[in-house]
């Protein structure tokens, strides 16, 4: 059986450079936030994981728009109208 002192030792030193990558790692996001002005469209076909890349992103801070929002809430219900004329323009306009 280890050494149960070096065990807790070397888990200890994993667990605070864990937590400190953690904190660099959000630090750094609020740096892209404050500092770029990036807009990224994440398109995909339903059943490809947009909603998980939606609610990653939420949670990171970035907002973000998704489809579901037009169909579930009433008050963007113009942005179907939007979603359609895009859909059923020619491409490049």
């Amino acid at each position: 059986m280890p050494d149960l002192k070096i065990y807790l030792s070397y888990n200890l030193d994993w667990l605070i450079k864990y937590e400190k990558l953690k904190q660099s790692f959000f630090i750094l996001i609020e740096i892209i936030k404050l500092h770029m002005s990036l807009k990224i469209i994440g398109a995909g076909y339903g059943r490809t994981g947009t909603l998980s890349t939606y609610t990653a992103l939420n949670s990171l801070g970035f907002p973000c728009y998704h489809m579901f929002e037009v169909i579930e809430n009433k008050e963007n219900k113009t942005h179907l109208d939007f979603w359609n004329k895009v859909a059923n323009s020619p491409g490049g306009q």
